[in-house]
């Protein structure tokens, strides 16, 4: 294809006749980075399909691989409703996709130098009348070909399972409807905003939602064994919870980002985030709260274009002590701490901010004003929600939205940018100021 396209406007017709001898005839498509291409095997006869490049088909039987290169895009799309695909890369320089669909097996599509592969497992669902209940596996040899730029899945309505045994890079996927699971020591990078039925990460795999400061993970279910880790970057996650569970996922949800957060150095197991590992001004964590001012009202109504009611525990990268999550840090903030101090509160919505477990102390305010004084632009892409009454799924009905925000409350011991997780004993006013009573 790289001259124009030579497929008749009538496409082209090809048979390969009985196979002879392995690999048998095959079909080679090249393309440009400009062109896309998508193949279907047959729904009843194994070995025959078509292929389409810019409305031009191609229709195959007797044919053993299919193998392509070059494309900006291929795509996949399976004829039947249940679908079993396995993704390897069995041979050098070739990553490869084989299975059934509806039970009839289809011929293997081969490929490299691809910038997306979409597999695509939903067009067809009513195909049969079956389930739509789909399954595909990365083995361990992964989806490693030589050009590869990621893979994208579109899945149906169904209760379709995504197993990475191996390496692979995955596009977004929007769904929802995929439960997904990283084994063994599988390193999955995710190049684009992702919303599953669940992620169970285990053995020590490594899931990472790769830098890019407005991506997001969305799930209602999520499990991370203890020797395996989510790395968040510079990005967030959205747990959509119920209202009998919230505080107990907030809890575990805690519990995960304390073990990433490896004291300060973010890089343990669990939820970790190298964005704050690496940032030299050491004024960012992973800040969680459950998304409920009270009284059903939710905190942010937005979180990355999603919207989220009073049942969702968010997860965001933001400042040190940015406990509404605008994405700054401000008088709010710092009233907060200081009501969780008064109140001998925990957690990270009411300043314990190094993840310790217990009530605010100097170290807290320590790292919010460290934040504050060294915080650049605002790390927001949440929306506050209108003063107007907000009804969810799950939540009782609201009262009048909180007030404006307060402008910004500086304190004024400034804590240095120094890499440490406590103010220094040194570290005091020389003149009484409302947070003096925190010094020691």
């Amino acid at each position: 294809f790289v001259n124009g396209n030579p497929i008749p406007t009538s496409g082209i017709s090809y048979d390969g006749g009985a196979q002879s001898g392995t690999p048998g005839d095959s079909l080679v498509l090249i393309g440009t980075p400009a062109t896309s291409g998508s193949y279907t095997p047959s729904g009843t006869v194994t070995g025959e399909g078509a292929v389409t490049v810019a409305g031009k088909s191609i229709n195959f039987t007797g044919l053993e691989p299919v193998t392509t290169s070059g494309f900006g895009s291929f795509s996949l799309i399976t004829p039947n409703s249940v679908d079993s695909l396995t993704i390897a890369s069995p041979v050098a320089g070739q990553t490869r996709v084989s299975g059934t669909s509806g039970g009839v097996a289809m011929e293997a599509l081969n490929f490299f130098n691809i910038a997306t592969v979409i597999i695509d497992t939903a067009t067809n669902d009513a195909v049969g009348g079956g389930s739509g209940n789909d399954s595909i596996t990365i083995d361990t040899t992964g989806a490693s070909a030589p050009g590869l730029g990621a893979l994208n899945f579109t899945t149906g309505s169904g209760a379709n399972t995504l197993v990475i045994n191996g390496n692979a890079t995955l596009t977004a996927s929007t769904t929802g409807t995929l439960a997904v699971t990283a084994n063994n020591a599988a390193i999955v990078n995710l190049a684009g905003s992702q919303t599953y039925n669940s992620l169970s990460i285990t053995g020590t795999a490594r899931v990472n939602l790769l830098a890019d400061g407005n991506r997001f993970l969305k799930t209602s279910g999520l499990s991370i064994s203890a020797t395996a880790g989510l790395n968040l970057a510079n990005n967030d996650l959205i747990f959509q919870s119920t209202a009998g569970a919230k505080t107990a996922d907030l809890a575990a949800l805690t519990s995960l980002i304390t073990t990433g957060r490896a004291g300060g150095a973010w890089n343990g197991n669990g939820i970790s985030s190298s964005a704050a590992a690496a940032n030299t001004l050491r004024n960012t964590t992973l800040g969680i709260i459950v998304n409920d001012a009270g009284g059903g009202i939710v905190i942010r109504g937005t979180l990355d274009g999603q919207t989220v009611d009073a049942n969702t525990v968010l997860i965001k990268y933001t400042y040190t002590g940015d406990t509404d999550f605008d994405g700054d840090i401000d008088a709010d903030d710092y009233a907060r701490i200081d009501a969780g101090f008064a109140a001998h509160l925990t957690g990270y919505r009411n300043g314990d901010f190094n993840f310790t477990g217990g009530q605010p102390n100097s170290d807290d305010y320590f790292q919010i004003d460290r934040a504050f004084y060294s915080q650049g632009a605002a790390l927001s892409s949440a929306t506050t929600p209108q003063p107007t009454p907000a009804f969810a799924a799950s939540s009782t009905i609201a009262l009048p939205a909180p007030t404006k925000k307060a402008t910004k409350k500086p304190a004024k011991h400034a804590a240095s940018s120094i890499n440490t997780e406590s103010s220094p004993k040194a570290h005091k006013a020389k003149k009484k100021h409302w947070s003096d009573r925190f010094i020691y």
